[in-house]
């Protein structure tokens, strides 16, 4: 008796996975293209929801095989620039991370228009001349550029263009690893921000440090945000880079800071302001020829509540990491800041067992 000959599918099949393990509960979409190929999940937001993420399956299913129909007709390729434009636009009704949408908004005004011209090596070497011209970094280049790459294939898994990316040798991307602030440093810092001209200096790098928050993070908190009952910051997901609420536990005296107030704590506050007040003490607390910068403080903090014995599930909340990678990152500058301390610390506990005491 012989098997039935496996069915192979000629349109593109889209289903709903159910939340399982490292999901975290949110559902996942499969897609399967004609032909029988292998499945692909993708790893966007879809839903917390069954009847959402089945929605999702669907409209993505029925793109899918509009753009196979739209190649079969011969229809002629949307220039990049439209194509990002699109993608943009299902980016914001997707409800995808903030810190995404603004990335490939910035990437489209830089890239998308030079490059919807000719798609080729040369325009791609062209376009990094360019930006390196204006004295953008390799990495945010090669960001930039990936951005551009990840809205073609997008389009072209839609039926919008037949072009391919270009094979481009990637920019080098320089170390800018920057170590933490010491105790010593932030207190120099602090002290020199109490005693500025400029009000606002004092409240907001003391929350960089007892929060460790981004820089945009901290500057677009309101007053609904500080519980000063229970002394935690709460950043809103509509304010974070990943997307994700988080908060974190800060000494009340810090909140004694902060005058009470309505709406933004700081507003209208840029960053080109932080930066320029950051540089100013720098200066005056002669840190300029240390690798050190606003994203200081963040190591900071974090450094010392791994010396401080803070779980590290308890960290990665408190940042809003979703991996214990990420957050490891930073647990090698804590090993190195304090083996002094940590070294007297362990003899001191060998001694006592060796005593018996608990």
């Amino acid at each position: 008796m012989s098997r039935k000959a496996k069915k192979i599918p000629r349109r593109w099949r889209v289903t709903a996975r159910p939340p399982k393990g490292k999901d975290g509960g949110w559902w996942q979409l499969r897609i399967y293209p004609p032909g029988g190929g292998p499945s692909r999940q993708k790893s966007a937001r879809p839903s917390k929801t069954r009847e959402e993420a089945e929605l999702q399956a669907l409209k993505l299913e029925v793109a899918l095989n509009a753009g196979m129909a739209r190649l079969q007709g011969g229809i002629p390729d949307l220039p990049l620039a439209k194509i990002m434009l699109m993608h943009l636009e299902e980016l914001r009704e997707t409800d995808a991370p903030k810190n995404t949408i603004n990335c490939t908004v910035t990437a489209y005004r830089r890239a998308a228009v030079i490059l919807s011209d000719g798609l080729t090596s040369l325009s791609v070497i062209a376009l990094q001349t360019r930006l390196r011209r204006e004295g953008l970094a390799g990495r945010t280049i090669n960001s930039y550029l990936d951005l551009c790459h990840l809205s073609l294939d997008w389009g072209r898994l839609r039926g919008l263009t037949k072009a391919t990316w270009p094979e481009v040798k990637r920019l080098r991307e320089a170390e800018t690893d920057q170590r933490p602030l010491t105790p010593e440093e932030l207190a120099r810092l602090d002290a020199h921000f109490a005693a500025g001209r400029r009000a606002w200096c004092w409240p907001y790098f003391g929350l960089l440090a007892s929060t460790g928050a981004r820089c945009m993070e901290a500057a677009q908190l309101e007053e609904r945000d500080l519980d000063r009952a229970r002394c935690r910051v709460t950043f809103r997901r509509e304010v974070t880079k990943t997307g994700r609420r988080r908060f974190v536990v800060v000494p009340a005296e810090f909140l004694e800071r902060i005058p009470r107030g309505e709406g933004r704590l700081w507003p209208g506050l840029a960053y080109s302001s932080v930066h320029r007040a950051w540089r100013e003490a720098v200066v005056a607390c002669e840190l300029g020829a240390e690798p050190i910068g606003l994203h200081s403080y963040r190591r900071a903090w974090v450094c010392d509540a791994f010396e401080a014995g803070v779980p590290l599930n308890r960290i990665m909340a408190a940042l809003g990491h979703m991996k214990p990678a990420t957050t490891l990152r930073y647990e090698r500058h804590a090993q190195g800041r304090n083996l002094e301390a940590a070294s007297a610390t362990l003899a001191a506990y060998r001694e006592a067992a060796a005593r018996g005491v608990s």
